[in-house]
């Protein structure tokens, strides 16, 4: 956990009668100090998420009548545009008319929002919202591997370029040894049983 740091606050009365009663509406374990600290990372995820270049994660919630005409293609077709950004879907049928769609999407927040806006805009939809997060300024993906290609074949990437190039397929051994190669401390007897990895096909 971070080090703690005190700082005072000075505020009207009534404002600060309004603000305890939040406090008291989320539950006896919140007290002053978690709301503000609540209240602190919300103004920055808020503004994180506005930076075109920070990695975000969101979705996408609409309302429409499958009954329009064509609708239904035309936003799968956007979403095939984007393969690389939406994680998942789910369609749920409200009633004999209308369906929710509700779409997980990841990616620069550049990239995301020109994708809510072509879904949202789209004739038909009745109503929708873009709702985005992110966690420290969008560090938490720049860790991930995003490259979507089969863990049974070894590639390399020319990522000035942007291509993928396939040159062999390896043996769980060499998987077991790249293992080593990138994580030289860890113990290698929780290596000696060969691990599944699924291989994307």
């Amino acid at each position: 956990m971070d080090k703690l740091a005190r700082f005072s606050v000075t505020m009207e009365a009534d404002l600060l009668d309004r603000f305890d009663t939040l406090v008291a509406s989320r539950g006896i374990r919140v007290n002053r100090s978690e709301a503000i600290r609540d209240l602190v990372r919300d103004a920055l995820v808020e503004n994180a998420v506005e930076l075109p270049d920070t990695e975000i994660a969101g979705t996408i919630t609409m309302v429409f009548s499958h009954h329009e005409s064509a609708l239904t293609e035309r936003l799968t077709a956007v979403q095939h545009q984007s393969i690389r950004e939406i994680v998942s879907s789910l369609h749920v049928h409200l009633d004999a008319m209308n369906c929710l769609e509700v779409i997980v999407l990841r990616g620069a927040s550049q990239k995301i929002r020109p994708i809510a806006n072509a879904l949202l805009g789209t004739k038909g939809v009745q109503h929708g919202k873009l709702v985005t997060t992110t966690i420290t300024d969008g560090e938490w993906l720049k860790s991930v591997d995003t490259h979507h290609h089969r863990h049974d074949v070894a590639h390399t990437h020319d990522h000035e370029e942007g291509r993928t190039m396939p040159r062999k397929r390896i043996t769980a051994d060499e998987r077991r040894h790249a293992h080593l190669a990138i994580w030289p401390n860890l113990p290698t007897r929780r290596l000696r049983q060969p691990h599944a990895i699924p291989a994307y096909r």
